[in-house]
C-alpha cells in the first residue's frame, strides 16, 4: 500500500516528478512564467532561464507547456537532451522535432536550414501561428549548437521573430554564453532562479500537503516548526532537496507510528551528519550567540558607525598597499603608472581587473627545478622549428602544499572530470588512493585527445606567456591569487613547434575583431600581451575550454 493512502491522501505530495498540480506559485517562479509568456506572445525571440540543480527549472518548463497547451495559435516543441556531435546532427534533430520531412541522404546543412526556414515562414506568416522551441538541459549544448540557434533567430519579418526559443540550463551555462557576444545580444530575457527562503519553504511544503489531501479545504499539519527549520538548513532552500527530504521524513513518521514529523526525524534522514553540523548548525549557533552578545551589550549607533569607519579604513589601507606595490612601474614603457590609473584614492572604488591581472602575471616567475631565474616572456624552447612527433605525455608535476589531484587535473586539462581522473590514475599505478596523495609525489599527466568537442573550430585568446614545459606553466597558476581575474593554461601540439603550453585570459572570442578590442584594453597595462588563434583542424588541443 502506498504511504500517501495511509495518510488519506489522494496522491503522493512529495513526488520528485514535476507535477503541475503541485506547482507552488513562488514569486520568482510566477515572475519567470509571466515574463516568458509575454516574451513569447510578443515574439521577442530568445529567452534563457538559468538556475542551480534543483531550483525548479523543469517544473517551470512543464508549467510553461501547460500555459500554451490549449492555445491553438501557439505550436510548442521540446528538446530534452540537446547534445549533438555535429552541427548537421543538431539541424536534423530540430527538423525532425518540427516534423519536417527530408531524405536521410541529404548531407547539406544549407538544405536543412532552408526547409526549417520555409516551415517557420508558413507557420508564422501564412498561418499566423507562434512556433516555440523549448530546450531543457541547455548546458549540454556545444558552441556550434548555439551558433545554429543564433542563425535560426535571424529568420524574421519586419515585425517579429519567426521562432521563439526558451532555454532552461544550469548555472554553468552563463559562463559558456558570456564570451558569445552575438548570442548574448540576442537574449530578450535572462532570468536566474534562486533557492527559496525559509517562509517560502514552509509554504511550499504545506501547499503540497493541502493539495494532496482528499478533503478539500482541510489543512494538514504534519511538520513541527523545528522540523521546518531543520529541513530548510539542510536543503538550503532548493526545492528538489526539500521534496526528497520531506518524502523520507514522512516515511520515517509512518514507520515510527508518530503523528508528526519532528526535528529528530529530519536529523535521522540527513546523510552526512558531520558535514551538516559543521556547515550549517555550528555557524547558525555562532551567529545566534553573537546576536545575543550585542543585544545585551547594548550596541548603539556610535559603535556601529565606528565599526563602519574601521571597515572603510581597512579598505583604503588595502588600496594604499596596492598602490605602493606598483609604485616602481616605469613610465614611458606603455604601462600606466598607479597614479594615472587610480587617481585619488578616495575616488577609487575598485581596482582595474585587467591591470591587476596583467601585473600579477608580470610579477610571477616561471622557475624550474634547474634554475630559479625569471625567464623572458613569449620565449621559445630554443629547439628551432624542427618537426616533432605527437607526444604521449604532457609532463610531470610534483605535488605542492595543499594541492589535490583534482586541482592539478583542472590546471592541466582545464576541467576536472571522473573520466580524466581515471586516465591519470591508470598512468600513475603508484597512486593507490587518489584522496591520499602527499607533498612531493610525482604525477605524470598523459595526453588525452578529444577534450575539445569540435574538430574544426576557430577561437581567439589573449596570450600572456608561452612555454614548452608543463611545470613552468603550472607554476604561474600555483602562485596566482584566487581573488584576481582568472587565467588558465591551454596545451596544444603543432608539427612545427611541438608541444606548447600557453597562459591565457580565461575568456575566448569567436571573432577576431571582438578579441582585438579586449586586447587593446589589456595592452595599455601589459604591452607584451597578444592574440593567439586556436584552430582545432590545424593543431591538436589537449585542454577542454567549452
Amino acid at each position: 500500500m502506498d504511504y500517501f493512502k495511509i495518510l488519506n491522501l489522494k496522491k503522493e505530495p512529495f513526488s520528485n516528478s514535476p507535477d503541475p498540480d503541485l506547482f507552488y506559485h513562488v514569486k520568482q517562479h510566477v515572475q519567470c512564467l509571466q515574463k516568458l509568456e509575454i516574451s513569447i506572445r510578443l515574439k521577442r525571440g530568445l529567452n534563457v532561464v538559468i538556475g542551480d540543480v534543483g531550483t525548479g527549472k523543469t517544473t517551470v518548463c512543464r508549467q510553461l507547456l501547460r500555459v500554451f497547451a490549449e492555445d491553438e495559435d501557439v505550436v510548442e516543441f521540446m528538446i530534452l537532451d540537446p547534445f549533438c556531435k555535429s552541427s548537421y546532427d543538431f539541424l536534423s534533430y530540430i527538423a525532425k522535432t518540427f516534423n519536417i520531412e527530408f531524405s536521410d541522404n541529404i548531407n547539406n546543412e544549407q538544405v536543412i536550414k532552408e526547409k526549417i526556414k520555409n516551415y517557420l515562414f508558413v507557420c508564422g506568416v501564412d498561418k499566423k501561428r507562434t512556433v516555440v522551441l523549448i530546450i531543457d538541459e541547455g548546458q549540454k549544448m556545444p558552441i556550434f549548437c548555439l551558433e545554429i540557434l543564433r542563425e535560426l533567430l535571424n529568420y524574421e519579418t519586419n515585425e517579429y521573430k519567426l521562432l521563439q526559443i526558451v532555454i532552461f540550463a544550469q548555472a554553468e551555462f552563463y559562463d559558456i554564453i558570456t564570451p558569445l557576444h552575438n548570442f548574448m545580444d540576442r537574449i530578450n530575457l535572462l532570468y536566474h532562479l534562486k533557492p527559496l527562503g525559509f517562509n517560502q519553504t514552509v509554504r511550499m511544503i504545506r501547499y503540497r500537503l493541502d493539495n494532496s489531501y482528499n478533503i478539500f479545504g482541510k489543512t494538514l499539519d504534519f511538520f513541527t516548526y523545528p522540523a521546518f527549520w531543520m529541513i530548510y538548513l539542510f536543503s538550503r532552500g532548493y526545492p528538489r532537496k526539500i521534496i526528497n527530504l520531506c518524502h523520507k521524513c514522512i516515511l520515517s513518521m509512518i514507520i515510527n507510528k508518530h503523528a508528526k514529523v519532528r526535528i529528530y526525524h529530519v536529523y535521522e534522514e540527513i546523510g552526512d551528519k558531520k558535514s551538516f553540523w559543521v556547515k550549517k548548525l555550528v555557524p547558525v549557533t555562532a551567529v545566534f550567540f553573537v546576536f545575543l552578545f550585542f543585544l545585551f551589550a547594548g550596541i548603539n549607533n556610535n559603535t556601529a558607525e565606528n565599526f563602519s569607519l574601521l571597515k572603510q579604513n581597512n579598505y583604503y589601507d588595502k588600496i594604499d598597499r596596492t598602490e605602493k606595490q606598483y609604485e616602481k612601474i616605469k613610465k614611458g614603457t606603455g604601462v600606466l603608472s598607479s597614479d594615472k590609473l587610480y587617481g585619488s584614492k578616495k575616488q577609487c572604488m575598485f581596482l582595474d581587473d585587467e591591470f591587476v591581472m596583467a601585473k600579477s602575471i608580470d610579477s610571477l616567475s616561471f622557475s624550474t627545478s634547474d634554475s630559479n631565474k625569471k625567464q623572458s616572456y613569449f620565449s621559445f624552447s630554443g629547439k628551432g622549428l624542427e618537426k616533432k612527433e605527437p607526444p604521449l605525455l604532457l609532463g610531470h608535476l610534483s605535488v605542492k602544499n595543499s594541492e589535490t589531484i583534482s586541482i592539478l587535473i583542472e590546471n592541466v586539462y582545464g576541467v576536472f572530470d571522473k573520466n580524466i581522473l581515471n586516465v591519470v590514475l591508470q598512468s600513475n599505478p603508484q597512486i593507490s588512493d587518489a584522496d591520499k596523495i602527499e607533498i612531493g609525489d610525482l604525477i605524470c599527466f598523459p595526453v588525452i585527445p578529444g577534450l575539445t568537442r569540435n574538430s574544426c573550430f576557430k577561437t581567439w585568446w589573449i596570450q600572456f606567456e608561452r612555454t614548452d614545459n608543463l611545470g613552468n606553466a603550472v607554476n604561474i597558476l600555483r602562485q596566482y591569487s584566487n581573488n584576481l581575474p582568472k587565467i588558465r593554461m591551454i596545451s596544444y601540439y603543432k608539427p612545427d613547434t611541438g608541444l606548447c603550453f600557453i597562459l591565457v585570459y580565461n575568456s575566448m572570442w569567436f571573432k577576431e575583431e571582438h578579441a582585438e578590442k579586449s586586447l587593446n584594453n589589456i595592452k595599455k597595462y601589459f604591452p607584451k600581451a597578444k592574440l593567439f588563434c586556436i584552430e582545432t583542424d590545424k593543431m591538436k588541443v589537449y585542454s577542454q575550454y567549452y
